[in-house]
């Protein structure tokens, strides 16, 4: 007969699903943070620059030639998926002085086209479990305790090194040239920052696939609160991420119950009716 402690099997499956989604939440959140600030666009996120949807696709094509990959192996290639989305990114838009509205344009393309090929590698794949289908769409179900504590450790390594950053970030949001005028490397803290934001957004996609929108709501929201200093900035948006993260991966598990939801799902439809807010409110101000 079993004599299990009910509690702790509870914990122990709960734990590393809270771990997983406080750090993908906190992550995606900074690199939305970081990417808003470099690209100096408040409409710039993991998810419209191409980062998300790069690591997915790039996890995905992999999948179509490899079978049983190790999730190591995964966390590698979402990497460079989303370095490499990143990348493109910029350099289509090299000659353009980074225009926010021409951004935003190549990064809607990006994430239209790598989100289009995605299923259509995927049907191709040999991988179609119910898992890799919840992965696609965004989840913590395959959290194990081994892999979110190392999760956990690499995430507060790169939140720590994030908040480090933070008077470079105050300079650079007063422009490039007084950045440089006051000091500031440019080249080597923006390179910093970028490679931050597509170790987070990588480590994200890899660990719980293609989440949404936190990296859009959670900064914007944190400036809504008046928020300009970089030094409080960054926890807020942390702290900001990893609770509506927390959020929605809760509500997938129980509002269906005994069934679950993705939560990218839930992330989604939230961020649909968080900036339908915001426009019409906006309109009303207008009038």
């Amino acid at each position: 007969m079993y004599q299990g402690d009910p509690t702790a099997d509870s914990f122990a499956l709960r734990l590393p699903r809270l771990l997983y989604a406080v750090c993908a939440g906190a992550g995606l959140a900074a690199a939305g943070l970081i990417l808003q600030l470099f690209l100096r666009n408040p409409l710039a996120s993991p998810d419209i620059t191409g980062l998300t949807h790069s690591g997915v696709l790039c996890v995905v094509l992999a999948g179509v030639f490899l079978s049983g990959m190790s999730q190591a192996t995964t966390i590698t290639l979402s990497l460079l998926g989303s370095t490499t989305g990143l990348m493109i990114m910029l350099w289509l838009n090299r000659g353009a002085f980074f225009s926010p509205v021409r951004l935003a344009l190549t990064g809607i393309a990006l994430t239209a086209i790598t989100s289009t090929a995605t299923p259509i590698v995927f049907a191709l794949s040999a991988n179609q479990s119910t898992d890799a289908l919840m992965w696609l769409s965004g989840t913590t179900y395959t959290a194990t305790l081994p892999m979110a504590l190392g999760y956990a450790l690499l995430s507060l390594l790169l939140m720590a090194t994030v908040w480090l950053t933070w008077r470079a970030m105050n300079l650079l949001q007063l422009g490039n040239q007084w950045a440089i005028s006051l000091g500031l490397n440019l080249q080597r803290a923006r390179l910093l920052l970028l490679l931050i934001a597509s170790a987070f957004s990588g480590l994200a996609v890899a660990l719980v696939g293609g989440i949404t929108f936190i990296g859009l709501m959670a900064p914007h929201a944190a400036r809504l609160l008046g928020l300009s200093n970089h030094q409080q900035l960054i926890p807020i948006t942390l702290l900001l991420g990893a609770c509506l993260m927390v959020w929605a991966d809760l509500a997938a598990q129980t509002l269906m119950h005994p069934y679950e939801l993705p939560a990218g799902l839930l992330v989604s439809l939230l961020g649909g009716l968080y900036f339908i807010g915001l426009m019409s409110v906006g309109i009303r101000i207008q009038k």
